[in-house]
């Protein structure tokens, strides 16, 4: 077992990349900025007994998500598994988003997975991608304008390349709520606060998410799904 995870160096991607060592998965960590961070993690994941390279790409430009990917089958002939977890998360309202604000999200968070997924699916195997997406899709907050936009568009890519890529690719998507404090936030009441928040009053963890990840490795016969893992945050969507 193979995969490639996109912004796998730090938070979530970094849980991620460590849950898939775990199931045993060789691994290709892509980072931008984070060279230290992807250092470190290669060195975990190697301890656990599998393979892990570290690529550094800016998923803004196209030709280098290209070099990334063939790289990643350089390394991993076998590769079966993409999770689209690279974003930036910016509040920009909607009279402030320019041009540059909206190809900057959407390069990331539509462009980057559409590369990746039509070069995995011209690949002769069997194989999974999983986008990343956000519980906030269900709703139309103008205070993220250009973010909202693009993982909106990002599920409607899943979906779309769900039914075009199968019998060979499943391609689903997971919506997590809040799951670790903002970085703009650490050590701060956050978490506290949007569990009192959401129907399940339940203060959200990564592990939650790494437990959809596994469902959607392992259930066969799900393709074009997006898991809402937030403790019921969707359901008051605005």
């Amino acid at each position: 077992m193979q995969a490639l995870v996109t912004g796998g160096a730090q938070r979530v991607g970094r849980q991620i990349a460590l849950s898939l060592a775990a199931l045993g998965y060789d691994l290709v960590i892509h980072y931008h900025n984070s060279s230290d961070e992807a250092l470190l993690l290669q060195k975990e994941i190697q301890a656990i007994g599998v393979k892990c390279y570290i690529f550094k790409a800016d998923l803004f430009v196209a030709t280098e998500v290209e070099a990334m990917f063939a790289y990643a089958v350089s390394q991993l002939s076998s590769l079966s598994l993409i999770v689209n977890n690279a974003s930036i998360f910016e509040k920009i309202s909607f009279y402030d988003t320019d041009m540059e604000v909206l190809d900057r999200n959407f390069n990331i968070h539509l462009k980057a997975p559409f590369i990746l997924t039509k070069a995995l699916g011209l690949m002769d195997k069997k194989a999974q991608v999983i986008n990343i997406i956000d519980t906030g899709i269900q709703g139309y907050s103008p205070d993220y304008f250009a973010y909202l936009l693009s993982k909106k568009s990002l599920l409607d890519l899943t979906k779309m390349t769900a039914r075009v890529l199968g019998p060979k690719l499943r391609v689903n998507a997971i919506a997590p709520g809040s799951v670790l404090d903002p970085i703009d936030a650490l050590g701060s009441n956050y978490m506290n606060y949007r569990a009192n928040e959401i129907p399940l009053k339940l203060k959200g963890s990564v592990d939650y998410i790494i437990q959809g990840i596994r469902y959607l490795l392992q259930n066969e016969f799900v393709t074009g799904e997006c898991l809402f893992i937030d403790g019921g945050a969707h359901l008051l969507a605005d």
